[in-house]
């Protein structure tokens, strides 16, 4: 699979994880490289919302982007959750689309 990887990143107040670890995290495991180019064709972008509130959404990126991966989706049942599994729901989420 040949894609880029775009990531916007929420301001950070409320954080319940490391959103710099998730980053190098995901960028390590897919050995796929940030766009900034314009061209979002065959890009992924992954919101690093930090908490619950999903600060960055979706929608305003959806006519940009064929696949967006929000952690808003993972977070808002956090506490049913593993937060260090945050990275593998991205990866995840990416592949199977």
């Amino acid at each position: 699979m040949d894609f880029s990887v775009d990531f916007k990143f929420c301001g950070g107040c409320n954080t319940r994880y490391d959103r710099k670890k998730v980053y190098d995290s995901i960028r390590e495991k897919l050995q796929a490289k940030t766009v900034n180019n314009g061209c979002y064709k065959d890009t992924v972008l992954i919101i690093l919302n930090g908490c619950q509130r999903g600060c960055i959404s979706s929608k305003k990126f959806e006519n940009l982007y064929d696949n967006i991966v929000n952690t808003h989706d993972y977070l808002v049942s956090w506490c049913n959750r593993d937060l260090n599994g945050i990275t593998d729901w991205i990866i995840d989420s990416i592949l199977m689309k």
